[in-house]
């Protein structure tokens, strides 16, 4: 079998023109009078090299000749013509898969392989399965209304137009590159490992580019603490969207994280299933773990295998509304900034993936890491943490401050936390000792303040533990007054004796000592 030949493509004065194998040792040039771009050439010479292959292929070596000139002039909506053609010369293409794949013959049964996970189970080594499956089912939907119903085999540029034409006017030039991205990773896998194309008709180039990107928004501290106080909005987005602007996570990650993943005991949490397939494990912010404790105990299920952050009803968030149902809450939070609810051409509604920037912005401008925060988020690399250094300045030169502690930030579970340790600290007979020694020992030091030696004396005797027998017989109270009387008496003898013009000139009393000072006198 001859190798397979991809043909090329060049230009020589505005027109274009590609080199196809014919024959052995023959690679004639062929004008491509129709293509008006690289991109058409590109996408055209890989149409013809591969109907060639297929020619060669099959032994009809005649035919190659007369179907490349033809298809080389011919207009877009003429190729299906030829493709029929190159079908009934050289029989139906031979696929080279396991008969599981072999039914796989229009854009749809191929799309439809991979986001159910099919191929992913029968070419493990080339393909992984879909952590995003359901986002992109949803886009399929769009896509396979235009080419859907396409045969692999004759998919061309014409119909990867058609999809970007169909596109809404007003989605964002990402979201046009996702589209334009499925439907290349669909021929591509038809390319390999399924062996259905001999080159993907998409060329390089062909997918939309992003531009600049618009402005976002990111959650002031006292706007986010207005948020996370609303009754109005229900707990559980409460606690879901303070903990996704405490810790960075994608909200794909933090709605399936079920509590098995999540260590109340040590404060860490584990995610070993992610978009990136990149394992990571980070330490959770102390009022995270205190929140989460709290949250536990209110959550409508808390089994290891149960969502940390289910729906009011117990259901798994809809992650695809989460940032209408976001725009919502903040409103009844009585949030009001214009640039939170703004879509133009140069801005972007806040949405749900905000919270993250809120995470990353506000963690710049209060002096972590790049390393501290790409360990929470999961970026590759510091370039995305780089978008958020302008905001983050910003955020500095405002003097935003930091966010609060989450279980201080929601009242619920504020009022949870604090009834927990009340019971633990304010019941029984070692509760109430406590609470009386506190206020013994309050009650000493405002006595004591009245002299300053006393005062001296009384810090110096609570910073020395006694013994216990002598704390068990005496409340602090009586030990710091005793300490003040003692220091005060002490402090009125000095006094005295400075005034007295026979006051002692020693305070040893030594034999020696004693006769040097009779003799003083003497």
């Amino acid at each position: 079998m001859p190798r397979n030949a991809t043909g090329s493509s060049f230009e020589i004065n505005g027109r274009f023109y590609t080199k196809i194998a014919t024959a052995k040792g023959q690679r004639p040039t062929f004008t491509l009078a129709t293509c008006t771009t690289r991109e058409e050439a590109d996408a055209r010479t890989a149409l013809l090299a591969g109907w060639a292959a297929r020619l060669r292929a099959a032994g009809k070596v005649e035919a190659v000749l007369t179907v490349v000139s033809g298809a080389a002039k011919a207009r877009a909506d003429e190729l299906a013509t030829y493709a029929e053609l190159v079908d009934r010369i050289a029989g139906a293409p031979v696929v080279t898969v396991d008969d599981g794949a072999k039914g796989l013959r229009t854009f749809a049964d191929v799309a439809d392989a991979w986001t159910s996970g099919k191929l992913a189970r029968d070419f493990p080594d080339f393909v992984k399965a879909k952590r995003s499956a359901d986002d992109d089912v949803s886009r399929l939907k769009l896509i396979n209304r235009e080419v859907g119903a396409v045969p692999v085999r004759t998919f061309n540029l014409d119909h990867y137009k058609r999809v970007l034409s169909a596109l809404p006017a007003d989605l964002s030039p990402a979201t046009r590159r996702h589209y334009a991205q499925i439907v290349h990773r669909v021929l591509s896998m038809a390319v390999w490992p399924l062996e259905i194309l001999r080159a993907n008709p998409i060329p390089r180039g062909a997918l939309p580019k992003t531009g600049a990107g618009k402005a976002k928004s990111f959650l002031y501290p006292d706007e986010e603490r207005r948020l996370l106080a609303c009754p109005d909005v229900p707990l559980a987005f409460r606690v879901l969207y303070g903990f996704l602007a405490r810790e960075g996570c994608r909200t794909s990650e933090a709605c399936g994280l079920t509590w098995g993943a999540v260590d109340l005991v040590r404060g860490a949490v584990t995610l070993d299933k992610n978009k990136t397939d990149d394992p990571r494990a980070w330490a959770l912010d102390a009022g995270v773990t205190r929140a989460l404790l709290a949250w536990k105990v209110l959550a409508p299920t808390s089994g290891a295998g149960d969502l940390v952050f289910p729906a009011p009803d117990g259901e798994p968030i809809n992650t695809t509304r989460l940032a209408v149902i976001l725009r919502g809450h903040a409103r009844r939070a009585g949030l009001d900034r214009a640039e939170l609810y703004a879509k133009t051409e140069e801005r972007l509604q806040l949405r749900a993936h905000d919270l993250r920037g809120t995470f990353v912005t506000l963690n710049l401008a209060n002096g972590k890491s790049e390393s501290w925060i790409q360990d929470r988020t999961g970026h590759g690399t510091s370039g995305m943490i780089n978008l958020y250094r302008r905001a983050a300045r910003s955020a500095t030169e405002l003097a935003l401050g930091a966010l609060d502690p989450l279980d201080q930030a929601i009242p619920e579970l504020n009022r949870l936390r604090k009834e927990v340790e009340s019971s633990k600290t304010g019941g029984g007979r070692s509760g109430k000792r406590k609470q009386k020694q506190s206020l013994s020992r309050s009650g000493g030091m405002a006595d004591a303040a009245d002299s300053k030696s006393a005062t001296r004396k009384s810090v110096s005797v609570r910073s020395r533990p006694s013994a216990p027998r002598r704390r068990r017989a005496r409340s602090v109270s009586a030990r710091l007054t005793g300490v003040a009387a003692t220091t005060t008496e002490r402090g009125a003898r000095r006094a005295s004796s400075r005034r007295s013009p026979d006051r002692a000139r020693t305070t040893s009393w030594s034999r020696s000592g004693a006769a040097r000072g009779s003799s003083a006198r003497a």
